[in-house]
């Protein structure tokens, strides 16, 4: 599997929810930054599966654990 690239296109899976996202920087000791959209629900340390898409079809390529994410709040009317 060729390590992934910043401004790549992957799926991440966090629980039930799944969405796409694309790579912003990666850090070290392997490390990732991700910009997601849309936004899903996160809890800190979970588990999140990263797919790639091969021959037009999402692929397992690895899994990670959440460190760090920036809340957002959406104001309703």
């Amino acid at each position: 599997v060729k390590p992934i690239v910043a401004n790549e296109n992957v799926l991440l899976t966090v629980g039930t929810a799944t969405t796409v996202a694309t790579v912003k920087k990666i850090g070290k000791k392997s490390e990732i930054e991700f910009t997601i959209q849309p936004i899903i629900a996160l809890n800190p340390n979970s588990k999140v599966a990263i797919s790639r898409r091969f021959n037009k079809r999402w692929r397992l390529i690895g899994w990670g654990k959440i460190t760090d994410y920036v809340d957002i709040h959406k104001k309703t009317k």
